[in-house]
């Protein structure tokens, strides 16, 4: 039923390759490395302190909170290729210590955050590393996220923003609390009906992240919307009948269909995270989840659902997030640094653990894309 995006980099050496998710909900770097013997990790590459000529060691050890459980990490420093690009003394966590599952599966290296440094003590990003060594222009970096199983079109783009590949304006929104890619919406509807859950007086927080397939929300909100949806035994034949999801943001309406909402799958062993054509068995993707937030109130969390239909920019220099519809684009115009399908199944992981949603969740495929030089 779920995917995720990982794209790759390399640790000291060109030939060290590291299949990473890149998360807009985090803000740390972690690499899986020998220090941690769980057999998750050791399914797949790890990064040895010992092998490296650049590397720097930090005393200074960190524990950090994903939904599945803690990971912990030791801190380093050492030298990244990022896109093909040297990113210098980039200070980062090797992972030592799994408490939970995050990272079991095997199927990725670690994870880049991308939110912003204030939300880890101003912990530095991999963006911040490549604008203050003259690698990119400017603190902004766009994401193409694409949910069909078949196809190898998503990408991530550092320092820039490719307007061929847009079909009409960039809608921008400014961040609400600069610690996460947070944004307010002053309206949801179901189909054209305003159920009160947003409004001018009181504006839903979405946070825009790459790390989250569902949509997630406050429980109170939560409860209400799955009143209005009356999907008790929800049937696959159904779907059609089920209301758009809309949310108003600056005056523009984000849609989102039922068929990008409910989820809908074959069994648990061969759930898929798109709408297939002959599923057995269909839920609804929209989750309880109360965030705390000193700033914000109203907290939801959105990710592919919105992020899969447009080109997404966050810029962080002037804290503000970007949708541009897509057209087709002529991939000639682009470069594949790589790109690596891997379906996992959330939907069982969900189950696994007590429904709690993974934070770094989004698991489906990410790709690096780079023009080429002219």
């Amino acid at each position: 039923m779920n995917v995720f995006y990982t794209g790759e980099i390399q640790v000291v050496y060109k030939e060290q390759k590291y299949n990473m998710i890149f998360d807009t909900g985090s803000t740390d770097i972690f690499l899986n490395s020998v220090l941690c013997k769980d057999i998750g990790y050791q399914k797949g590459n790890q990064y040895n302190s010992t092998l490296s000529p650049t590397y720097k060691n930090i005393d200074a050890e960190t524990y950090s909170y994903f939904g599945s459980g803690e990971i912990g990490g030791k801190m380093a420093i050492d030298t990244f290729f990022v896109s093909g690009q040297e990113v210098k003394k980039v200070q980062f966590f090797q992972i030592t210590k799994d408490f939970g599952q995050a990272f079991e599966s095997g199927q990725f290296d670690g994870l880049i955050g991308l939110a912003f440094p204030q939300l880890s003590g101003n912990q530095k990003t991999i963006v911040d590393y490549m604008k203050y060594q003259g690698l990119i222009k400017e603190k902004k970096f766009s994401f193409y996220l694409d949910r069909k199983n078949e196809s190898k079109e998503s990408y991530l783009d550092f320092g820039k923003v490719d307007k061929k590949i847009v079909d009409g304006e960039i809608n921008y929104h400014q961040v609400a609390n600069p610690l996460y890619w947070s944004i307010l919406a002053e309206g949801f509807l179901l189909n054209d009906y305003d159920i009160g859950l947003c409004s001018n007086d009181h504006k839903c927080v979405l946070m825009i992240d790459s790390g989250t397939s569902l949509v997630t929300g406050p429980s109170q909100d939560m409860q209400i919307l799955t009143q209005y949806l009356n999907d008790q035994g929800l049937q696959c034949k159904d779907i059609s009948q089920m209301p758009t999801l809309t949310f108003i943001i600056d005056k523009i309406y984000y849609h989102i269909q039922p068929e990008e909402y409910v989820i809908t799958f074959k069994g648990i062993e061969q759930s898929v995270y798109e709408h297939n054509k002959n599923p057995t068995e269909c839920i609804n993707g929209l989750l309880p989840m109360d965030i705390q937030d000193t700033l914000l109130d109203s907290f939801w969390i959105i990710g592919d659902l919105i992020m899969s239909k447009y080109l997404t920019i966050f810029d962080m220099d002037k804290l503000r997030v970007g949708f541009g519809k897509l057209k087709s684009y002529d991939k000639d115009f682009y470069e594949d640094l790589n790109f690596k399908k891997n379906i996992l199944n959330f939907f069982f992981l969900i189950i696994k653990n007590y429904i709690q949603i993974l934070g770094i969740s989004k698991q489906s495929n990410l790709q690096f894309f780079h023009k080429k030089p002219a």
